[in-house]
């Protein structure tokens, strides 16, 4: 066998090489296929090698460059992702979604003025690109720059109209700025195009029932309670929707039916672990002692620092 090849080797020289450089070029060439393919599995310390190697024989590569930047930032490396990040940019300063992915990078290393800018730039060349909205929206907030998060929100409840968690968002982020009758105006706008969505009744009966122990305000705690008691009665109701409107139904005075809408809270997977600390207090207010310490130590197993 080897007399043969050595014999063809020596006639076919040309052949020979020439057979080579295809297998060499299809070999590179594969390379960031294979980075992609042991990315996709979660093996990202293999995707980085894979690309690094194609990119010692191709380093003009900008769409390489940001798949080596994202492997990074996956495998918890951020820092390591802004050099190839910049290089990329530098080939093609139009590619949003490496200024969008540099923004991450930087985010995480607590650059967020680079990061804002970098996350701002991203939507200034693509004005449909979520991802760096939904960032941008989360700084401001950060930043006490509520005005601009919601500009930010609406813009994303405008681009994703399929989602009613997007104007959830917006109504829960009113709320939470002290803004309940904007919350519930957006609400009951996301109520008209979703009248079926969970989301949507469970964040309007959340706004009611804060707005109504804040103020002690019975009116709005009834209105919580209408807005909770139809998502009660469906067979896919959440511990947290029945610990809400055990709260409110407390709240309102009916220790009674608080007691039992709670014990049907704490019997829902995942437990809402407030619904055992309402629990508590409901089995109190109803002489049930011994309920009412098992669920106070339940809640405690639960919530260590309380």
């Amino acid at each position: 066998m080897f007399g043969w090849w050595g014999r063809f080797v020596v006639r076919r020289p040309w052949w020979v090489i020439a057979g080579w450089l295809i297998g060499a070029v299809l070999i590179i060439a594969f390379l960031p296929k294979l980075g992609d393919i042991t990315s996709t599995m979660g093996q990202f310390t293999s995707a980085i090698d894979y690309y690094d190697r194609y990119l010692q024989l191709d380093d003009h590569a900008p769409r390489v460059l940001y798949k080596l930047a994202l492997a990074q930032v996956r495998s918890g490396r951020p820092d390591a992702a802004i050099e190839p990040l910049h290089r990329a940019l530098g080939f093609d300063e139009r590619f949003a979604e490496a200024r969008y992915l540099l923004g991450v990078a930087l985010r995480a290393g607590n650059r967020t003025d680079e990061a804002l800018r970098e996350f701002r730039r991203a939507i200034a060349l693509d004005a449909k690109f979520v991802p760096p909205r939904e960032e941008l929206a989360d700084l401001y907030m950060t930043r006490g720059r509520t005005r601009e998060a919601i500009e930010q929100l609406d813009v994303l409840a405008a681009l994703e109209p399929s989602r009613p968690e997007r104007l959830v968002h917006i109504a829960l982020t009113f709320a939470r700025t002290g803004r309940p009758d904007a919350a519930v105006a957006t609400l009951g706008r996301a109520a008209e195009r979703y009248p079926d969505s969970p989301a949507v009744l469970t964040a309007l009966g959340r706004v009611w029932l804060d707005a109504g122990i804040a103020d002690t305000d019975y009116v709005a705690i009834r209105k919580a309670i209408a807005a909770l008691q139809p998502l009660a009665r469906r067979p896919e109701v959440t511990s947290e929707v029945l610990a809400l409107l055990g709260e409110a139904q407390l709240m309102s005075g009916n220790a009674d039916e608080a007691e039992r809408t709670l014990q049907d809270a704490v019997s829902r997977q995942p437990v809402d672990p407030s619904a055992y600390r309402l629990l508590a207090e409901a089995a109190r207010r109803r002489g049930h002692t011994a309920a009412a310490r098992d669920a106070e130590a339940r809640y405690a197993a639960l919530v260590p620092s309380s």
